[in-house]
């Protein structure tokens, strides 16, 4: 159940990083001087989500650290 439910707390943000830098790339790749803010704002929601996976698993080590059941 705990391995269930980690999994799907990081395969969240993981899933947005991907769409999101995928999107970028997109946007990057059409050459249009007005997609760079939209380009500057997905990766730094891209970053964001990275940071959420990683107190995440800041988290589940704290956690596991303590010996909680």
């Amino acid at each position: 159940e705990m391995a269930s439910t980690l999994a799907h707390e990081l395969n969240q943000p993981l899933s947005a990083i991907a769409n999101l830098l995928t999107g970028s790339r997109r946007l990057i790749d059409r050459g249009r001087e007005a997609d760079q803010a939209k380009v500057r704002e997905a990766i730094d929601r891209a970053a964001n989500q990275a940071l959420r996976a990683g107190e995440v698993i800041h988290r589940m080590r704290d956690f596991v650290r303590r010996g909680a059941s």
